[in-house]
């Protein structure tokens, strides 16, 4: 205190806040930066070698599945693994490895326009050539996504190729100058100072191609397809307003995602009693809550398209995928989550969950300018499961919380 009185001013330096359009070069990691997107990202040490977490004590926990101990004979010295603690390191593999991906998913989805990874490996050439040294797919990153990259983005530089001033006898030289400062002698340049002064303050001009977007999501792209945003021909978001629309579109898919699809406790009254469940446990907000109509869910179950969708024994709901495809001539990348596919047969039912809203006074008409602004939506939510996950697709449907009714593409 007495410091601080004996001073007549105290520096109250303020903390930089950077926000990620800021012109600057961020170094954060792959945790940091959920949420964020760059238009570069460079993703680096992608060879290392995963971190397998190895537990090598005798006690073995699980939040699931409980505790384990390996049973050790005191007079020879032979240790038992029990089958519990088998099954509790095999599920802990099993979470470290999905945790990895999301991680490894995350990485990958932060640039809008360009991504570069960049790994070591002990022989670039032979790992690129030979599949045998990446058969591990679980050993590193790199192994992960190696064989999804088109070879044409890949370059390998030889360690030779990399500057080092380790053994640089200019050294010293380099330390002493940025310590206190370099001399500059013009005659001792390669260039005059004339033309080291316009390179250094050279902005690049782009070309027009390069200013545009690389990634998009789905809505952008059916919007950009379609034309225009919004189309007033008997179809509207919402009475009360874009904001309040998305907000309720929201509701439905949180719903929609969460209860199981099963005939039991699907009448009005038992949807109405899941979301109060739901929101005691802070999945939905009261206000999210209070904008699904039990009524509308409860629909959908009844409906044709929500029976078959409950036969099924294999169903998927809410499942996010990156697309690479094309838009007015030029590679793009479409990101996405489909709200619910499921198996009936050899093939599988697409459906899209949609809370706009329909004029009475002309469904038919309003429905299918419905499936015309959203028709190249359910295209590429079609074209994701078939070329990426190698799924085919016997149909794509819009189902209309609104109106209780659905529309086949």
């Amino acid at each position: 205190m007495e410091l601080l009185a004996s001073r007549e001013s105290v520096g109250t330096g303020q903390a930089s806040v950077l926000s990620e359009s800021d012109d600057v070069v961020k170094i954060m990691t792959i945790h940091k930066s959920k949420g964020l997107e760059f238009p570069f990202v460079y993703l680096a040490e992608m060879g290392s070698a995963r971190d397998r977490n190895q537990d090598r004590s005798s006690l073995r926990l699980h939040k699931d599945l409980g505790a384990s101990l390996k049973l050790k004979d005191v007079r020879t010295g032979v240790t038992a693994v029990p089958l519990s603690s088998k099954l509790i390191e095999h599920r802990i593999k099993r979470e470290d490895l999905a945790e990895e991906i999301r991680v490894l998913y995350v990485a990958l989805t932060r640039a809008k326009d360009i991504l570069v990874m960049s790994a070591s490996v002990d022989d670039a050439r032979e790992y690129a050539r030979s599949a045998v040294s990446r058969r591990n797919k679980l050993k590193s990153y790199l192994n992960m996504v190696y064989d999804s990259v088109s070879k044409e983005k890949v370059f390998i530089h030889d360690k030779e190729s990399f500057a080092s001033v380790k053994d640089d006898p200019r050294k010293a030289e380099i330390v002493h100058g940025i310590r206190f400062g370099f001399d500059v002698d013009e005659s001792r340049l390669t260039m005059t100072m004339a033309e080291l002064r316009e390179r250094l303050n050279y902005r690049y001009e782009p070309e027009p191609d390069e200013l545009l977007k690389r990634k998009y999501s789905v809505s952008e792209i059916s919007e950009l397809a379609a034309g225009l945003l919004r189309k007033k021909s008997g179809i509207r978001t919402s009475a009360s307003g874009a904001s309040d629309a998305t907000a309720k579109g929201n509701a439905y898919h949180k719903v929609m995602e969460q209860i199981p699809f099963t005939p039991e406790g699907k009448s009005a009254e038992d949807i109405a009693a899941f979301i109060a469940r739901l929101r005691e446990k802070n999945i939905l907000s009261d206000k999210e809550a209070s904008l699904v109509e039990p009524e509308r869910i409860a629909a959908f179950f009844a409906s044709d398209l929500g029976r078959r969708a409950v036969a099924s024994d294999d169903i998927r709901k809410e499942s996010p995928f990156i697309l690479r495809t094309e838009l007015e001539g030029r590679p793009v990348v479409v990101q996405g989550v489909i709200d619910c596919y499921f198996r009936e047969g050899d093939s599988y039912v697409l459906v899209d969950y949609k809370s706009s809203y329909i004029d009475p006074r002309d469904p038919e008409a309003a429905k299918e300018m419905l499936m015309e602004r959203y028709a190249v939506q359910l295209d590429l939510y079609k074209k994701a499961l078939e070329t990426v996950g190698g799924i085919p697709v016997s149909g794509a449907y819009l189902y209309l919380f609104g109106s209780g009714d659905w529309v086949v593409r």
